[in-house]
């Protein structure tokens, strides 16, 4: 029998940290690019939205 734990999304500096490394434009989306905006927390969030535009890479690769 597998026993299962609750999912926890990683905190926002280190999912940044994580995309610092991609090479394409990404922003935090969704409710806690509201809470930075505003600089306060709202409530607790299930996950993080990150958004990424491809476009570059498929410009860059000439497709």
């Amino acid at each position: 029998m597998t026993t299962e734990s609750a999912w926890e999304p990683a905190p926002v500096p280190e999912v940044a940290d994580m995309f610092r490394r991609v090479e394409i434009p990404w922003w935090i989306a969704g409710g806690h690019a509201i809470e930075l905006a505003v600089g306060r927390v709202i409530r607790e969030h299930d996950d993080i939205d990150v958004l990424g535009s491809v476009r570059r890479i498929m410009v860059g690769a000439r497709v």
